[in-house]
């Protein structure tokens, strides 16, 4: 199933892609630990403790973003 829905997140280029994944589940209101998240730009997946600036992501592009509940075994 594709869902797709747009948010706009303010951050700075030289925060990590944890901080812009942390913004995202604030911005949404969902428990974390339920979800694990995946980031893309450019057909590449962001790592967490890498800059925003180091992919070039500049502003008004789109990140997608694969959500997938955890379920527990």
């Amino acid at each position: 199933i594709n869902l797709i829905k747009t948010d706009e997140i303010k951050i700075n280029d030289t925060e990590n892609v944890a901080k812009l994944k942390s913004e995202y589940v604030e911005l949404n209101k969902f428990e974390p630990e339920k979800f694990q998240i995946r980031l893309f730009f450019g057909g590449t997946e962001l790592k967490d403790d890498e800059q925003i600036y180091k992919y070039r992501i500049k502003n008004n592009n789109t990140v997608q973003l694969s959500k997938r509940e955890i379920i527990p075994k």
